[in-house]
């Protein structure tokens, strides 16, 4: 749906709790190919620590980012569009009483030229979908699952296909090489492909 937004907290590799793994807190709009706008991407960085207080709506965004600023981590620049992120993350979250429902877990592999952005591969692989909803909410320090927790056959789907994603930019279509190596792969074109999606699908089907 044209300016759909999307709400994604990341991290990368494992996560066991770690008070100071970065959590990126996403913000994602979305735009149809038939408007002049692309779909944007942003987000702010927070500790793991301090994610439940700010699901909870009681984390102390100003506080923090005045911090950071006098420490130096990043430019006030910076800050201040992290800081607008996440307060605007926030109040999507408190007004839709949003909470975790969905995780994707792969590898992945880019791939790109060091002189152009023209042509960006992406292949994941090993993809695990993994429900994340809570009944009651999230009102431990736990707020996502450990990558040590035991799933139920019911609360985990395992992909069985890799994911190859290729964007392009200013080119008005793949290069030959690469069609030619799509076609030797046998990859199957899948129109808007969606991981939440097809996550939602098998997880939570009354949804």
């Amino acid at each position: 749906e044209e300016g759909a937004r999307l709400v994604r907290f990341r991290w990368y590799g494992e996560n066991n709790m770690e008070p100071n793994k970065d959590i990126f807190v996403e913000r994602k709009i979305h735009h149809e190919g038939w408007g002049s706008a692309q779909s944007a991407k942003e987000r702010c960085i927070l500790p793991q620590t301090h994610i439940l207080q700010y699901m909870q709506g009681h984390f102390d965004i100003e506080g923090y980012f005045e911090r950071i600023v006098a420490e130096g981590v990043y430019s006030k620049q910076a800050c201040a569009a992290m800081k607008g992120i996440c307060h605007e993350v926030n109040a999507m979250i408190q007004e839709k009483r949003l909470q975790p429902i969905i995780r994707t877990s792969y590898y992945r592999c880019a791939f790109q030229l060091s002189t152009s952005n023209e042509v960006r591969i992406s292949l994941d692989t090993q993809m695990s979908l993994l429900n994340e909803f809570r009944a009651d909410g999230h009102r431990d320090d736990q707020w996502c699952r450990r990558s040590s927790d035991l799933l139920s056959g019911g609360e985990v789907c395992r992909f069985p296909f890799a994911i190859l994603e290729i964007k392009l930019q200013n080119v008005s279509e793949a290069p030959l090489w690469l069609r030619k190596t799509l076609a030797d792969v046998d990859a199957i074109q899948v129109h808007k492909f969606s991981k939440f999606q097809h996550a939602m699908a098998f997880l939570h089907q009354d949804r």
